[in-house]
């Protein structure tokens, strides 16, 4: 009785101490660190500040450009040593990285706040079997008469409880990430990745094919599952149909398209593509702010399936085998 007693309170705290912080949920990946935009900002805003006010970094100042969290760090790197070793001036963008990032930390924020919901319903769901089962055991009559058969019912019952809840926490993580699988969540970042490099590669006065061939590099190392869909080379029309994938996804590989056809006319018009590039970044992130949206404002919705069809019977189990228990105890069945 103390052992199922213990057992239950401490499955409750296991789970408000797992799952009330905001922690990416999952059988395999429970402990994720928080992406810190502040810091990478800071990094930013300093050098940026320092070129601004005539004073010229030194080497250890540049070197904590590499600090910035991935897959930006990489970006940032590449964009502004291309840039110094022709000459060009950095400023205008590390403007633009730094607004991409105060973007990308809005964004984050926003969609943690909104999916609180799905939190604080996963909290609830884990510790409301345990509790439930404590409760009837101390206060159904005879049922401490049955401790083994009680025990794999509630075990059964926390079994199903601990589903729900990662169930609930996976919703909530899909709709941060609006809708994307786990396998194609790198697609958001290297998109905008590649679409800054090329747009600080044009900006820097680099013909558009030499611009795209510099960044498709980076778009190989950062998600390589999308090459195919945007096409390795400039001319190239053999690309993956997108038709298949989510609506998030779709949007991601139909940017490779309107990248490609920017930079082709602008060399068919010989005139420079980089306001072109530019739109279209800011188009696809409002497209994608837009999916998330969506996806939050749906998520109260399913969040009613686990609790459908994992705590509601995992309640209901115990309640009706705590009072068959019971009544078997008193001969009345």
């Amino acid at each position: 009785m103390v052992f199922l007693y213990g057992f239950a309170w401490s499955s409750g705290a296991a789970a408000l101490y797992l799952f009330s912080s905001d922690l990416y949920s999952g059988l395999k990946h429970l402990l994720v660190p928080r992406v810190n935009w502040d810091r990478s900002l800071m990094i930013l805003r300093d050098i940026r500040e320092r070129l601004e006010s005539g004073y010229l970094p030194s080497l250890e100042d540049w070197s904590e450009i590499s600090k910035i969290e991935a897959p930006w760090g990489a970006l940032a790197v590449e964009n502004i040593s291309e840039l110094r070793e022709a000459g060009i001036p950095v400023v205008p963008t590390l403007k633009r990285l730094e607004k991409t990032l105060a973007d990308q930390r809005r964004a984050d924020q926003e969609a943690r706040s909104r999916s609180a919901q799905a939190w604080g319903q996963a909290i609830v769901c884990g510790a409301l079997v345990p509790l439930i089962a404590v409760a009837l055991y101390f206060l159904v009559p005879g049922l401490s008469q049955y401790g083994w058969r009680w025990w794999v019912l509630t075990s059964i019952a926390l079994l199903l409880d601990l589903g729900a809840m990662i169930w609930m926490l996976s919703l909530a993580e899909m709709a941060r990430w609006a809708g994307l699988h786990r396998e194609r969540r790198s697609w958001w970042a290297a998109s905008f990745c590649f679409g800054e490099r090329l747009l600080g590669s044009l900006r820097g006065g680099l013909p558009g094919d030499l611009a795209w061939s510099r960044a498709i590099p980076q778009l190989h190392r950062q998600a390589e599952s999308l090459v195919p869909y945007w096409g390795a080379d400039l001319w190239s029309d053999h690309t993956l149909n997108p038709i298949s994938l989510e609506t998030s996804a779709r949007t991601i590989a139909a940017q490779g398209a309107i990248f490609r056809k920017s930079i082709q006319a602008a060399i068919f018009e010989g005139k420079g593509c980089a306001d072109r590039i530019e739109s279209a970044l800011d188009s696809l992130r409002i497209e994608l702010d837009c999916e998330v949206e969506r996806q939050i404002q749906l998520l109260s919705t399913r969040a009613l399936k686990p609790l459908f069809l994992c705590v509601a019977p995992s309640v209901l189990m115990l309640l009706v085998s705590a009072f068959a228990l019971s009544w078997e105890s008193w001969f009345l069945v």
